[in-house]
This record gives structure tokens, C-alpha cells and sequence, in this order.
């Protein structure tokens, strides 16, 4: 009994040394004990050597554990004896199986190194294998992907196929192609069989069709004129007439001026950080104030209406320049351009000016036209001023000789200088003194005659200066320059004084409020009062 529980005493102890020293599991480590210690006791070596090599050389597990992607070394050793035998049985193994790459570099490198360096130095290696076989000269059982692919592209059978299967995908491609155009063509024949067929319903008052008529054709010029007469509608203005009708005589201009804004009188910019930006012309406020005490100033754009009633807003809120204004819905489109058509205006042609950047948009009216310069934001520029002068002195020229129509005049500004009115008309004051000059040195009564009939003297002052002007003549264009002056210095003067009044009315009002305040302070009023209406003044009585 005693000798019995000292050999399982001693068979488990075996057991955990063996355990410990070869990373068995106790169980089996406690088996193999037990067979060697039969084998011993029965003298048999064959026994005792296959239960204790079997352990011994069996392959131990690997000293680097997987771990969040890298191999950590464990701390278990091994004794002499067993690292002996398990190195026979690698040496055993490796001339058996080959070795992987990755397992060959696990056991030539050096185990000791850090981590990362180990990691290095496989890569490293593995970039060189991959540059050797895609240069033709790699070891053995190594292909590079770029090698592989290389052999497949040389192979003429998978050419031959990729070739096929090209061909092949182009061709399915055609097919949808051709598909997909049927399908519209047939859709859009469609929709002009039903546009046709409903364009050509004849309406309660057709006429009847004409002898040797047929149905189709009738219904074919039914169709064809009423599409002309929608293309008509949609690219004609809104309005049959665009502007009311003209004033009573004491309060109506006797010319009327459209002007465009877009780069005639502002310049719009686009900025992806603001939005759009505007900037106006130099000298605009003081151009548009001065003409609106003669023209019926109308701001006409080609611009929509979204984009430039916002800036006429800003330029003119309260109406005091343009009395009106009209925007691209009021236009009409011609060949893809927007035309303004000056017949519509509900005003008299041959006293209608438009003031335009595009001689397109007034191509239905040439002789009411005048070009101006565009303006992209030049702050030196004086374009405004020069043409302020030019609208003065016709005005002045046509009201003071009775001129019944302006498209004369403006026709022989357009030749002398179609792209600058200003310099045209100064040219033609030049021609006008010129001519002036001669005929006064070759008849000077016949010269003072005609000129005191045609003054503007004789006509304001009466039959009583004509005598007068028979002995002095008077040059007409020196005439119109000084009257111009003079209503410019007049309207300059308007203003100042109006300034005046503005600021004299502003102190009034300031001294009425103080003087409000003082007498309600005086009568202790408080804030409940004010609101019930305690302080306000009191009505004038009957």
C-alpha cells in the first residue's frame, strides 16, 4: 500500500517536471511517466524509447503568439536535452518539407531584435524577391504579379480571348446606342404627331376650305399658322403697350429718353463670396437729374427683371429720375437677340431717343438709336458728362427752333461718328460756325437776315428784335451753347437751393421736437402719457 502511493507520488512529480520542461499537457506528460516507468521496471528500452522520444521531439509550440496583428516571444525555455532533440526533428522537417518564406525568416533572423526592426528587414527582403522576378532573374518558386500578368498578356490565347471579349462589349455597346435613339426619335416623333394634330383642331370660326381643297392640306396650313402665331406670342412683350399714356401738355417732357443699365449706367459683377455686385457709373446721379428736368426718362434693360429691379431700386427709390421702367419681359426676341421695339412704347417715334451699349437692340429703330460706350468699372471715365452736355444742347436746339422730329439730327450724329455722340456733335458745331463764317463773309445782310428770321432771339422776344438782329448777326451754335449753359447753372441752382430747404426743414423739425420735449418735461409728463397721446400737438381749431 505504502510503496503503491509512493510511485503515484513520484509518477505525478515526473509528470509536472516533464510538463514544465517540454510545455506538455499534464495529462499527457502524466502518461508518458507511467509508461517509461513500466517500460524500466519490465527492462523493456524498446517501450521506455517510444514513450519518452515521442514527448521529447514532439514539436513544441511556437515561441511567438499571435497578438493584435504581431508575434510576441514568450519567456519559456527549454532544457539542454529537449532543445537537443527538437532541433533533430527541425533538421528532420526541413529536409523533408520546404520551407515557407515567412517561416524562413522567423528562423534565420535574429529573435532578439526589436519588432519593428524584424519587420523591416522582411520587407526589405520581400521588395528585393519581388524586383528579381519581374527582371527575369528571380529564385526558383518566386512569380511577381507583375510577371504573371505579363505572361498572360503574351499568351495568344488569352489575348485572342480579351481581343474577343473586347469586341464583343463595343458591339453591346453599339446595340444600346442604336436603342436608346430609336427610342427618342420615336418619342419625339410622337410628340410632334400630337403637337401637329392638336395644333391643326380647327377652331368655331374657320372659314371654309377652298374649292379643290383638300382636308389634310387645309389642316396643314391651319396647324403651320398657328405655331407661327405661338412662336409670335412667346417671343413678343408681355404688354401691347408699354408705357401709359403720355401726360396733359403743362406736365409732360417733350422728349422722351430710354436708357439702358447694364453697363450703361451700372456694372454688374458675380462674386461666389457676396453674390452679385454693383457698381455705378461715374457721374450717374447728377446725369440722370439733370436730363429728367427735360426728357421722359424710362430705364429700359434687356436685363431680367429679378436682377435689375433690385438696382434700380437702390439707384432711384422714389422715382425722381426714371419715371418708368421696362425689362427684358418687354423686349422682343429676334434671331436669339432681345430687341427693343420703340413702336410699342405708346409714344411719338420722331420724339423718342434710346440711349443703348448694343446697336442690336434697337435694330428695329436705327434712327432713334445712339450708341454708348460700355463701361466695365473704369473709375477715370467721363462718358456721362460728355453726353450730359450733348442731351442739353438738343434739347435746347429742338425746343428753342420748333423741331418737329429729332431723327434727323441724330441721323447726322450717327454718320459723322456712329460710336461716339459726343465727339460727332461737337464735330458738327465746328461745321456749323464754319459754315456760318463763310456765308457771312460772302453776303453779310442776306447772313444777319436769315439769322435773326432763325434765331431763337426772334422768337422769344418777338418781330422787335428782328431789326435788331439785322444789324448784329448772331452765330445760332454759340447761341445754343450759352442758353445750355445758362438752364445748366439754372438747374445747378435749383438744386443748391433745394439742399437748402432740406436742411432748413431738417433744423425745424429738430427745434419743433426740442422745443416738444422742454414744454412736456415742464408739464411732468411720464411715459404712459406719451403713449396715451398726452404730448402729441394739439389739433388747429376751426
Amino acid at each position: 500500500m505504502a510503496s503503491s502511493f509512493l510511485a503515484s507520488t513520484l509518477t505525478r512529480a515526473a509528470a509536472r517536471r516533464l510538463a514544465a520542461s517540454t510545455a506538455l499537457p499534464r495529462q499527457h506528460a502524466r502518461n508518458t511517466v507511467r509508461t517509461l516507468s513500466t517500460a524500466l521496471l519490465h527492462s523493456n528500452a524498446r517501450l521506455a524509447r517510444t514513450a519518452l522520444f515521442p514527448a521529447i521531439t514532439r514539436p513544441r509550440p511556437s515561441m511567438w503568439v499571435p497578438s493584435a496583428g504581431m508575434k510576441i516571444k514568450t519567456t519559456e525555455t527549454a532544457s539542454p536535452e529537449t532543445e537537443g532533440a527538437a532541433a533533430a526533428e527541425e533538421q528532420a522537417n526541413k529536409k523533408e518539407s520546404p520551407k515557407r518564406p515567412e517561416q524562413a525568416a522567423e528562423e534565420d533572423g535574429d529573435q532578439g531584435l526589436d519588432l519593428f526592426a524584424q519587420a523591416a528587414k522582411n520587407q526589405k527582403r520581400r521588395d528585393a524577391e519581388a524586383a528579381a522576378g519581374s527582371g527575369g532573374g528571380g529564385p526558383a518558386g518566386t512569380a511577381s504579379p507583375g510577371a504573371g500578368e505579363a505572361a498572360k498578356l503574351e499568351d495568344p490565347v488569352e489575348a485572342e480571348r480579351q481581343r474577343k471579349w473586347k469586341q464583343a462589349a463595343e458591339e453591346e455597346e453599339r446595340k444600346q446606342m442604336a436603342k436608346s435613339g430609336r427610342n427618342v426619335a420615336i418619342t419625339m416623333g410622337l410628340i410632334g404627331l400630337g403637337c401637329f394634330i392638336y395644333l391643326g383642331i380647327p377652331d368655331n370660326e374657320e372659314q371654309q376650305p377652298k374649292e379643290g381643297e383638300s382636308y389634310f392640306a387645309r389642316y396643314h396650313i391651319r396647324a403651320w399658322e398657328n405655331l407661327k402665331n405661338l412662336r409670335k406670342t412667346l417671343s413678343s412683350p408681355a404688354l401691347e403697350k408699354l408705357l401709359p399714356d403720355a401726360l396733359p401738355p403743362p406736365y409732360q417732357r417733350p422728349l422722351t429718353l430710354c436708357i439702358e443699365l447694364s453697363d450703361a449706367l451700372v456694372h454688374l459683377e458675380w462674386d461666389k463670396s457676396v453674390g452679385w455686385r454693383v457698381a455705378t457709373r461715374p457721374g450717374v446721379k447728377q446725369f440722370l437729374a439733370n436730363l429728367s428736368r427735360y426728357y421722359e426718362v424710362v430705364i429700359f434693360t434687356s436685363s431680367p427683371g429679378y436682377l435689375a429691379e433690385p438696382v434700380c431700386q437702390a439707384l432711384d427709390p422714389h422715382f425722381f429720375y426714371a419715371m418708368y421702367r421696362l425689362y427684358r419681359d418687354h423686349t422682343t426676341l429676334v434671331d436669339g437677340t432681345y430687341v427693343k421695339d420703340l413702336s410699342q412704347l405708346n409714344r411719338d417715334l420722331s420724339k423718342t431717343i434710346i440711349l443703348d451699349t448694343n446697336k442690336e437692340s434697337f435694330q428695329l429703330q436705327p434712327e432713334n438709336g445712339i450708341l454708348l460706350k460700355p463701361w466695365l468699372g473704369d473709375r477715370s471715365d467721363r462718358e456721362l458728362k460728355r453726353l450730359e452736355t450733348f442731351f442739353e444742347e438738343l434739347y435746347v436746339f429742338i425746343s428753342v427752333y420748333g423741331i418737329q422730329d429729332v431723327r434727323p439730327i441724330l441721323n447726322i450724329v450717327n454718320t459723322i461718328d456712329p460710336e461716339d455722340a459726343a465727339t460727332a456733335w461737337a464735330m458738327y458745331k465746328q461745321r456749323a460756325r464754319e459754315d456760318f463764317a463763310a456765308r457771312q463773309l460772302a453776303d453779310p445782310s442776306s447772313t444777319a437776315s436769315s439769322t435773326s428770321k432763325s434765331s431763337w432771339l426772334s422768337r422769344l422776344l418777338g418781330g422787335g428784335a428782328a431789326s435788331q438782329q439785322q444789324q448784329q448777326p448772331l452765330n445760332v451754335i454759340d447761341q445754343i451753347e450759352q442758353l445750355a449753359r445758362e438752364e445748366h447753372a439754372l438747374a445747378d441752382k435749383d438744386a443748391e437751393n433745394m439742399k437748402l430747404q432740406m436742411v432748413d426743414m431738417q433744423k425745424q423739425q429738430e427745434e419743433f421736437i426740442k422745443k416738444q420735449m422742454e414744454e412736456n418735461k415742464k408739464k411732468g409728463l411720464k411715459l404712459w402719457d406719451y403713449f396715451n397721446g398726452a404730448g402729441a400737438p394739439q389739433p388747429p381749431q376751426q
